[in-house]
Order: C-alpha cells, then structure tokens, then sequence
C-alpha cells in the first residue's frame, strides 16, 4: 500500500485526538515486539522428590 495521507485539519479537535489516539492503537499492536526469553525447560518440568512417608497421628499430637 502506498503512503497516504490524511488531512486531519478538517475535522473537529476531539476527533483529531481520537484519531491520534486510535492510531497510536494501531502502532502499538501491529509494530513488532520484542520475544519473550526462552524458558528453560529444566525449570519448568517438576523435579523428582523422594514418596512421602505418611505421619503417625500419635506421633503427630505428642507433646
């Protein structure tokens, strides 16, 4: 598409800003952003722990 442009001078001022508004929208969401980090995977997977060993209910309300 070629460059257009657009006279903006004809329309009201709360349309201008709504308009500037609206393309600075348009900017944000269609210009490239930076990628994300890679993740490594070693952080996201769950480690090995060693089986819990259930607690004895005695044991648990002994003082």
């Amino acid at each position: 598409m070629e460059n257009l442009t657009i006279d903006l001078s004809i329309l009201p001022n709360k349309a201008q800003h709504e308009l500037y508004d609206f393309y600075q929208f348009l900017v944000y969401k269609y210009t490239s952003k930076p990628q994300p980090e890679k993740i490594n995977i070693t952080e996201v997977v769950p480690r090995r722990v060693n089986p819990f060993e259930p607690l004895k209910r005695e044991s648990v309300y002994d003082r």
